[in-house]
């Protein structure tokens, strides 16, 4: 390819154009690798800055390989030459890279680390930031660790095994306060290189934490792909909670997962699981198609079931398209399941016994039919996995949150995936039993008996033996709606 041959020879020749034509040609990644690789051998004044690298992190070096896929084909570029990317996300394959000083949000709730000596492995911990917090990072100066979100529960684990790397960025400022600290930002916990007014329509989906705690809401901002996902689920159960027959005794939950090209629902089991003595395929497509059926009484009720009408419908015409997505197999995959409801492949319905949350038993389906490889983390950033949402009509309960936290930590990591959710309501369920692949895996199942004994929640110690967490004293479960507030900038073209 002539350009190609031109950017090897002659790299100041290039314009904006022509390197936007070679990012087409061989990808964004490997064009600003190169402007890296070409930046630290320029001349610069004053003291070089060069990529740290933690003295926990041995088996990495300044001389690593380009990842898969970086088809650079010996390429170098002018140090100097902006590129004219496309707006980038702290997402899988998509490392922040272009400026030096850079202001950016956070996500949902994550700690800074203050980095003492050259490890942040063993580093303490900083001040909690939020969702919607400003602070501005040095691109330049990142280190990178198998310290991450959840490292004090399996700091063992990982130092033994050392695949878990993440990349940590250096902070300059928490919002407008100048920081003299040596603190750092992980990189699945911002997003970047998006206007502020935009901000709200880019932020991806986050990992549930083991650091949450009764009683605590932490409602996770979502990405479109599981607002949609959500929209849908609640076209299901708004049927359910107004069927004159079930109305006191609904189940309380529905959870979805998109898994290949299916989508996967689960109620809870239980004396509230979901009946089968009525068509919820014939329910949903009517609550979806006529205008005024099962709007409601309240006002704000009526309004937001509208919208939830509205949006669906196009989705399943395919004139739904918000900003900022990502995955549009995954849009696409809903919008197929409008139009098709018969599709969904639901699970647990009239399931007796200990009540099992739907989630958990989507947890088991993803142990079932996920395949696993226990080579393929090595090496691999947290933040290149697959990420996983299972979504519903509400926030995680606590007990729920942890078990998909711990997946992410034992079993994420082989399937190459992480769960997301939208989140913990904080709220401790009076009878919760644990996915089987939790309790039968011991290393696993220490850790969750762990977190109620650090959180001193009370339960039945028989029970517990079998899996079954019976709670003496349960904080009532809430229902809680994610927030809405973040699919108001979405267009209906």
């Amino acid at each position: 390819m002539a350009l190609i041959q031109r950017a090897r020879l002659a790299p100041q020749s290039l314009t904006p154009a022509a390197v936007m034509q070679l990012q087409k040609a061989v990808g964004n990644q490997a064009v600003c690798q190169l402007m890296r690789e070409i930046e630290a051998m320029a001349p610069q004044s004053g003291q070089e800055r060069k990529m740290k690298y933690s003295n926990d992190d041995t088996a990495l070096s300044l001389n690593s390989p380009l990842p898969a896929g970086d088809n650079s084909k010996g390429l170098s570029l002018p140090a100097q030459r902006k590129l004219y990317a496309q707006k980038q996300v702290s997402s899988p394959g998509n490392p922040v890279i272009q400026m030096k000083l850079e202001e950016v949000m956070v996500t949902g709730i994550t700690h800074l680390v203050e980095m003492h000596g050259k490890s942040l492995f063993k580093s303490e911990e900083a001040e909690e930031l939020e969702q919607g917090d400003s602070v501005t990072i040095e691109t330049t100066e990142k280190v990178r660790s198998r310290r991450g979100p959840n490292q004090e529960l399996f700091r063992e684990d990982d130092k033994k095994r050392g695949t878990h790397i993440y990349r940590w960025y250096k902070v300059k400022k928490i919002g407008e306060s100048e920081e003299s600290r040596n603190l750092y930002i992980r990189e699945d916990t911002f997003i970047t290189g998006i206007p502020k007014k935009d901000m709200a329509s880019y932020i991806g989906d986050s990992p549930p934490s083991l650091n949450a705690r009764p009683g605590k809401k932490d409602a996770k901002p979502r990405s479109p792909e599981s607002r949609a996902l959500d929209r849908f689920t609640r076209a299901y159960w708004i049927p359910m909670i107004e069927n004159d027959k079930h109305k006191h005794n609904f189940t309380p939950h529905i959870a979805t997962m998109i898994l290949g090209s299916e989508i996967y629902a689960s109620g809870n089991t239980g004396d509230r699981a979901i009946p089968k003595d009525n068509d919820w395929n014939m329910e949903f497509v009517e609550f979806v198609n006529k205008n005024d059926y099962l709007l409601g009484k309240r006002k704000d009720q009526i309004k937001k079931r509208s919208k939830l009408k509205t949006k669906l419908k196009a989705q399943g015409e395919g004139r739904y398209k918000p900003p900022g997505v990502m995955d549009h197999d995954a849009m696409q995959i809903i919008g197929s399941a409008i139009k098709e409801p018969q599709s969904v492949k639901f699970i647990g319905m009239e399931q007796k016994g200990p009540t099992k949350h739907g989630e958990m038993l989507l947890q088991d389906v993803l142990h079932e039919k996920k395949p696993r490889n226990k080579d393929r983390d090595l090496g691999m950033p947290r933040t290149r996995l697959q990420q996983q949402h299972i979504s519903g009509v509400l926030l995680d309960c606590l007990f729920c949150h942890w078990a998909h936290a711990i997946f992410n930590e034992i079993i994420g990591p082989q399937m190459g995936l992480q769960i997301t959710t939208s989140g913990t309501h904080g709220g401790i369920p009076s009878k919760w039993k644990a996915p089987d692949w939790l309790f039968n895996d011991k290393g696993a199942w220490s850790v969750f008996v762990k977190k109620l004994d650090e959180n001193k929640v009370k339960y039945n110690k028989k029970n517990l033996e079998e899996g079954y967490v019976i709670v003496e004293k349960s904080s009532s479960e809430r229902m809680e709606l994610p927030d809405e507030s973040d699919s108001e900038l979405e267009n209906i073209d």
